[in-house]
């Protein structure tokens, strides 16, 4: 009953554990990381972006030197962030860490903005446990955003390709038919 009153929108499957964490919520990231960004630069840490790092060369008195198509930059560390790039990056430091990069597809609803706001993020994780599953969220200015955790296809690091993928927007509606039929399903944006 508590369940109902918390997102009514929501089929309750009465067999289905469910778990309700106030503290948890959905987290901006490009508030999240200009809110690390500033606290980093504050403890005194120099923040360089927009660069290709060619190279991480560790010096033998202390440090590293940074390599990047933009010049050199030598500190006491350094923390590089390559993100889906990583692999060829790794491979030239010589370390090998199988990573297999993915694209994966979110879906926007509009909903009513005054509940669709209000509303918890879900996880609608498999019996079998067998990946993340599907996970909801309210993304302000967005709507409620919608997601399959699965990949549509592998990244490319050569390709600017970011099309979505129809049959995976399907999916997503589908499951939102399901679970959310308090939720008008038309996708207003997919994104990949």
């Amino acid at each position: 009953a508590g369940q109902a009153r918390l997102f009514p929108e929501l089929v309750w499957q009465p067999d289905v554990p469910v778990v309700w964490q106030p503290e948890a919520g959905p987290i901006l990231a490009d508030r999240a990381l200009a809110g690390c960004a500033g606290l980093a630069r504050r403890a005194g840490v120099r923040l360089v972006g927009g660069e290709t790092v060619d190279a991480v060369v560790q010096r033998p008195g202390g440090g590293v030197t940074v390599v990047s198509d933009k010049g050199r930059h030598d500190a006491d560390c350094a923390v590089v962030t390559p993100g889906p790039w990583a692999a060829p990056f790794l491979d030239a430091l010589e370390l090998a860490i199988p990573l297999e990069p993915v694209l994966s597809q979110v879906s926007y609803f509009a909903g009513e903005v005054d509940t669709w706001q209000q509303r918890p993020c879900l996880v609608d994780v498999p019996a079998d446990a067998s990946s993340f599953g599907t996970f909801a969220m309210p993304v302000p200015g967005l709507g409620y955003k919608v997601a399959i955790d699965d990949e549509i296809r592998p990244f490319d690091p050569t390709s600017t390709d970011r099309g979505i993928s129809s049959d995976r927007e399907r999916e997503v509606v589908d499951w939102v038919r399901h679970h959310l039929p308090g939720l008008d399903p038309s996708v207003t944006h997919s994104a990949v």
